[in-house]
């Protein structure tokens, strides 16, 4: 499986490997495969959601520095 360009991608390869994960006919050495990409897909994007809280916060900082400059806060 490609890694995926984005969040929303790594959601939707997520959720194709936890369809074939549920699939009866899918073998255990088959599952373990899918288990592990599963495990990457899973870290890649909670990584991905890491940078958006940051980018958030740095968002939030901005905004609090600027409405603090301008008697607002």
């Amino acid at each position: 499986m490609k890694t995926p360009k984005n969040f929303e991608q790594g959601m939707s390869q997520l959720e194709q490997l936890l369809d074939k994960l549920a699939d009866p006919d899918t073998t255990l050495d088959q599952a373990i495969a899918l288990y592990g990409q599963a495990a990457r897909l899973v870290r890649f994007c909670e990584e991905a959601l890491s940078q958006a809280k940051l980018q958030i916060e740095q968002i939030d900082q901005t905004l609090l520095q600027a409405a603090e400059q301008t008697g607002e806060g």
